[in-house]
């Protein structure tokens, strides 16, 4: 049988697919072993979308030399290819995928942003800082965005524990629609995903995402409104947690434990002091 012909485009768009298929914080280690499966640089740097697409849908933080805070690597803040902006220090940064790293620091002004929602942005950022503190044990990044006529909310949080055999990574993202000139409760929608790779003595991977909806009091306080906002965010998001957290404790309790028998089919425990009285055995050492 003749070998089936795979194009180098067709070799691309595959080895594409497995980087943007990559663990959180094993992007590394995924690049590497496709770099070694394709065996040619030159077609490994077609996959170079591919790495910037996938650092951007995993909200990567990055700190940037200028601030000791953290922003984050979005399709919010993209100037242009390679180059992002932070709402926060006002700066642009140029980043490199491949080694994940931020250079050419220069200030920069978000052009065509209305005042009042400047205002709203930063004070839901105020709002949003004080829920990472205090819900996310400062290991995660939040960063608030004028996107589109309306703010845009991303939040990251991860731990890497290679030593131990597993990497976790939380991401949510929130549309809230500007502040108007009037009372009454507003719909915000977000999404959050969990993923999570357990890999010491096998390969097991939890992939979860769920569409959120919550409602926030507007009014012409703008300081109340954000923190009404951020409280819809902070009970939309809980009740997310403790939902997955609930349906793997069942899991652990009962589904797990059904999928093996307690007993095999004679209903009685194995004696492996006794094996060579079972029929298996006999007809193992008569052969």
């Amino acid at each position: 049988m003749a070998e089936e012909f795979v194009s180098d485009a067709e070799k691309g768009k595959i080895a594409s697919e497995l980087i943007q298929e990559a663990p959180p914080g094993e992007f590394n280690e995924v690049w590497n072993d496709v770099r070694v499966l394709l065996n040619d640089d030159k077609l490994m740097g077609t996959c170079s979308r591919a790495a910037a697409q996938y650092h951007k849908d995993q909200l990567l933080p990055i700190a940037l030399e200028t601030d000791q805070s953290k922003t984050l690597l979005t399709n919010y803040n993209e100037i242009s290819e390679g180059r992002f902006f932070d709402p926060n220090t006002k700066t642009s940064f140029k980043f490199d995928f491949l080694s994940k790293t931020a250079s050419d620091i220069q200030p920069y002004e978000q052009p065509n942003v209305d005042e009042k929602l400047e205002n709203f942005r930063k004070a839901v950022q105020t709002e949003l800082n004080h829920y990472l503190q205090e819900h996310y044990h400062n290991i995660g990044t939040g960063v608030v965005f004028i996107f589109n006529g309306h703010l845009a909310i991303a939040i990251e949080s991860h731990i890497f524990q290679a030593k131990n055999y597993w990497n976790g990574r939380w991401r949510s993202q929130w549309e809230v629609p500007a502040l108007e000139k009037k009372q009454g409760n507003v719909q915000i929608n977000g999404i959050a995903r969990i993923n999570v790779h357990y890999y010491e003595d096998g390969n097991v991977q939890l992939s979860t995402k769920k569409n959120l909806a919550g409602e926030a009091k507007y009014s012409l306080n703008v300081a109340d409104t954000a923190k009404n906002v951020v409280n819809a965010i902070h009970e939309a998001e809980t009740s997310f947690e403790s939902a997955v957290l609930q349906n793997y404790t069942v899991m652990s309790d009962s589904t797990f434990k059904t999928l093996r028998r307690k007993l095999p089919i004679t209903r009685s425990k194995f004696d492996w002091n006794n094996a060579q009285s079972y029929r298996l055995a006999q007809d193992i050492n008569r052969n």
